[in-house]
């Protein structure tokens, strides 16, 4: 028997699964039909490899069959102890799509362990995207998004490639996001303070009264529409 070739096989973290697809019955006729069974392999490891070696089972473990099978003697020494196999990367599966909040992405609690990457409206096939590492997440397994304007957007998500897998396929989650201007009005007073923008889900720290005056009146801090509060130095959500 001679050149033993090995199936390509798919990562699964074990060793065993070697399928043999062909070999050399050396001095066999081509008009008789004869084929080999029995044989065996076991890949030195487990690990993803281009080409890596495989070691065969015991030849007296091997046996000729089909029709032609009595007419042939198959040789008790000299046959191939290993044989070279590849094993290639498997496929993971994708995440759970996100949700979105504003600019807040909150990824599905089952795959906040994961190693994952995400882009922002990156239309493009998954191997074309211009992938990003997702950040360490906050305690409730959220990260932020930045400079993206008002409008609709769409996140993808995937899981990464690592040594041993391929990268997942990709899931998307649609959002629109709204921009929010917070203006400053003196109420009587003199002066001005320039209105912020934020998007929607963010937020924006309250500024202070000291551009502005009014005779008779010291600056204690604002009042939104509603009658709420706000101190100087405070954060209001978007």
């Amino acid at each position: 028997v001679s050149d033993i070739i090995v199936a390509d096989k798919v990562y699964d973290g074990k060793t065993d699964g070697v399928v043999i697809t062909g070999y050399t019955l050396n001095g066999k006729k081509t008009e008789d039909t004869l084929t080999l069974t029995g044989i065996l392999g076991t890949y030195t490891n487990a690990a993803v490899n281009a080409a890596q070696t495989v070691t065969l089972n015991d030849s007296s473990k091997w046996a000729l069959d089909g029709t032609a099978k009595d007419n042939y003697v198959l040789a008790t020494e000299g046959q191939p102890t290993t044989a070279i196999g590849k094993i290639t990367k498997a496929r993971q599966e994708p995440p759970t799509a996100p949700s979105v909040s504003g600019e807040t992405v909150t990824i599905a609690a089952a795959d906040r362990e994961k190693k994952l990457e995400y882009c922002v409206d990156d239309n493009k096939a998954d191997n074309e995207k211009a992938w990003i590492s997702v950040p360490t997440l906050n305690g409730n397994g959220t990260f932020t998004l930045s400079g993206l304007a008002a409008g609709n957007h769409t996140v993808y998500l995937r899981v990464k490639e690592s040594s041993n897998y391929n990268a997942s396929s990709s899931v998307s989650k649609a959002f629109e996001l709204t921009q929010y201007s917070v203006a400053y009005n003196a109420n009587g007073g003199v002066g001005s303070i320039a209105s912020q923008t934020a998007n929607s889900g963010s937020s924006v720290t309250v500024k202070s009264g000291s551009a502005m005056s009014r005779t008779g009146y010291s600056f204690a801090g604002w009042k939104d529409e509603g009658g709420t509060s706000h101190a100087a130095g405070s954060t209001v959500s978007t």
